[in-house]
């Protein structure tokens, strides 16, 4: 077997080597700029042949903190968690602090084991998607001084700094947008209501819905639609239904791409209009708009506002609404400009 077995080298050794006192080669290390140039030159170069690594787990312990930042995301398989982890990441950096990032899976079990595992190391902070059950776990911890920021949606309960989106109203004005196409037959495909944003989302479009006049019958409102396969199931099955919508609301793009696949199965021309970005939305053969956001952005910005908690631990509790544009692919802005001059009349 290849490899070397040994001890690592310590703050003792580098010192030794260096020939300082332990204090300075802390000092160095630590970034006091105040130390004999030389002398730092040689810890550092000391430093280096050792392969030194400083103990953050030590440090931790003296300070009562880290410099890590935790990061509780819902489905790490999901592009729009993978991208608010990124773009927290860049601003964390930015900030000398290192993000640890881990997926729930939306499970309350797993998540209350990562929350415990993340807040015994102490973090500086953290950004959590939330899953039911969090509150009782962070309730002691924002009683301790932990910052955290929610990310999508509230801490139920909680005074805690959050970031999401305006979801009944631009669930609303998505479905408004449809109006000169007359659709007069409609669906709901949602995720799981224990989700506070997915009820917001199929209330704002139930309401745009009635103030267009339009029909939907409560067996075509479907809920746990969480996946790819999920969607196109719910979607499968209100297709086949003599009472075929002429189009489809869905909370997430996760049930939409389902629901894509199953209207171009059948070649029917129904429309979607669904939250979250819809890659190669744009070519897609039936009339589609999109709800979309900058999930990187939204990252960064949650990051930013984590940062501003911990430089101002005593100021009010901020909730951010995160904007969203409505987008329309090219199979709905021609039905559109085709349907303008009949609205006019």
């Amino acid at each position: 077997m290849g490899g070397k077995s040994g001890r690592r080298a310590t703050l003792t050794d580098v010192a030794k080597r260096a020939g300082v006192s332990l204090k300075t080669a802390s000092r160095v290390l630590n970034g006091v700029a105040t130390v004999d140039e030389q002398l730092a030159r040689n810890v550092r170069e000391a430093s280096e042949q050792l392969a030194y690594r400083p103990h953050r787990g030590a440090a931790t312990i003296r300070s009562g903190t880290s410099d890590m930042i935790g990061m509780l995301i819902r489905d790490m398989s999901n592009p729009f968690y993978s991208a608010l982890a990124a773009g927290a990441s860049e601003v964390c950096e930015d900030q000398g602090c290192l993000v640890i990032t881990s997926s729930s899976e939306g499970e309350p079990p797993r998540q209350r084991r990562l929350l415990e595992a993340m807040l015994d190391q102490r973090p500086r902070g953290l950004l959590i998607t939330p899953s039911p059950g969090a509150e009782a776990i962070l309730t002691a911890e924002l009683q301790w001084g932990t910052a955290v920021v929610a990310i999508d949606e509230p801490l139920t309960g909680l005074e805690t700094d959050c970031i999401t989106f305006e979801n009944h109203a631009s669930a609303k004005a998505a479905v408004l947008e449809t109006r000169p196409l007359g659709l007069n037959t409609w669906a709901v495909l949602s995720d799981t209501v224990q989700l506070t944003t997915m009820p917001e989302r199929v209330s704002g479009a139930l309401a745009g819905i009635s103030d267009l006049g339009a029909e939907i019958r409560d067996s075509a409102i479907r809920q746990d639609v969480h996946t790819v396969k999920d969607g196109y199931a719910a979607t499968s099955m209100l297709l086949d239904h003599p009472d075929r919508p002429d189009a489809i609301f869905c909370s997430n793009h996760m049930g939409a791409r389902g629901a894509a696949q199953a209207v171009t199965e059948r070649g029917a021309d129904t429309a979607i209009i669904t939250f979250d970005q819809f890659p190669l939305g744009e070519v897609m053969p039936f009339p589609l708009l999109t709800v979309e956001h900058d999930d990187r952005e939204l990252g960064r910005e949650a990051a930013r506002l984590l940062f501003q908690r911990l430089e101002h631990p005593d100021g009010p509790v901020q909730r951010l609404w995160f904007p969203t544009r409505c987008t329309r692919n090219r199979r709905l802005r021609n039905r559109l400009t085709a349907a303008a001059p009949a609205s006019r009349l």
